[in-house]
């Protein structure tokens, strides 16, 4: 009876054991990705012009820290994301496939006139004008990226104990 009242108890309160504070950026209340202790994070503050990589050491209602430096959630002006899992869009891979994707219709065009049907080649409107949309389009996605996570009205920085 001793026994199976302590692993009870062991069990119940295995949850508050395994919470861990996590830094979420939040968007709309939906979790866009998240940071835990010990994991490297890249943001720039409000005040500095370059960014900060550093680890993180511990999380806080308000505030998490790196080492021995506090940095409180308004303090950031953003954070970089490129290396993160995020639940959101990404604009920078989609450009980088359209780029690819108009610079290899382009090619294969060529290849298929000049190897396959051994024809001299003329470049064609149709093909000349889906490789430069395409391409047009993947460098308006890059330059459009959205690998970083600005704090403001709709975006903002939570701590979770969860």
């Amino acid at each position: 009876m001793r026994i199976e009242l302590i692993l009870l108890v062991l069990l119940l309160s295995g949850g508050d054991l395994m919470a861990q504070p996590q830094l979420a950026l939040l968007r709309k209340d939906h979790v866009i990705t998240r940071f835990k202790e010990g994991e490297q994070i890249r943001f720039k503050r409000k005040e500095e012009k370059g960014f900060t990589k550093a680890l993180i050491t511990g999380i806080y209602s308000g505030y998490f820290m790196l080492g021995e430096d506090t940095i409180y959630h308004h303090e950031i002006a953003k954070i970089d994301v490129s290396k993160k899992t995020i639940t959101s869009f990404k604009v920078a891979p989609m450009g980088k496939g359209l780029i690819i994707a108009g610079v290899s219709l382009l090619l294969i065009d060529v290849f298929n006139t000049t190897a396959i049907q051994h024809d001299s080649y003329q470049l064609t409107d149709g093909v000349r004008n889906a490789s430069l949309i395409l391409v047009g389009l993947g460098t308006l996605a890059q330059v459009v990226n959205n690998n970083y996570f600005k704090p403001g009205r709709r975006k903002k920085l939570a701590s979770l104990n969860l």
